[in-house]
């Protein structure tokens, strides 16, 4: 049995969406935010229709798209649960950015615009936070569609016969 199959064009347009996401962490602001937040939800959205219109094996990794990227986008991103369970399912990439951008007051040149500058770098770090939040996201939705494709492709393994070969 073999895995999905991932085409040049296919390679490519992974590469160009990775070298996106990586432009807008780079250069978080409002706007790469809003951006990549009408994407994550059009794909969501596309997901759905590809529920409704696509047989066989497309069908199935839309169905594992649409599941896994609804539910973690309802659970993370909104207030219909505890926020103490939203709050640890994010908890980690939040640190890790957190770490990874640390605020040094010392390194701001006139005291007076420390306070600027430590506003400027908290609004940053929510972005980035909401930026990593639905690249993860998206990440989960593909993630729950190769899922699909792998539980679909064993229940077709073992549903399919053996051929029948006559014996030497």
């Amino acid at each position: 049995m073999t895995g999905p199959r991932l085409t040049l064009s296919g390679m490519l347009g992974l590469i160009a969406l990775i070298a996106i996401g990586l432009g807008a962490l780079r250069f978080a602001s409002v706007y790469w935010a809003s951006a990549v937040s009408w994407v994550l939800l059009l794909w969501l959205c596309a997901g759905l229709l590809g529920v409704i219109f696509r047989r066989g094996s497309a069908r199935d990794f839309w169905v594992g798209f649409t599941v896994f990227g609804w539910i973690y986008l309802l659970l993370v991103h909104t207030s219909l649960m505890s926020t103490t369970l939203s709050a640890e399912m994010s908890a980690g990439i939040h640190q890790a950015i957190d770490s990874l951008l640390p605020f040094d007051a010392i390194t701001v040149a006139n005291p007076a615009n420390a306070i600027e500058a430590q506003h400027d770098h908290a609004v940053r770090l929510i972005r980035l936070r909401a930026l990593a939040d639905m690249y993860l996201n998206f990440a989960f939705a593909v993630f729950g569609g190769f899922l699909a494709l792998r539980f679909t492709a064993r229940r077709d393994q073992q549903t399919t016969p053996p051929s029948e070969e006559p014996a030497r």
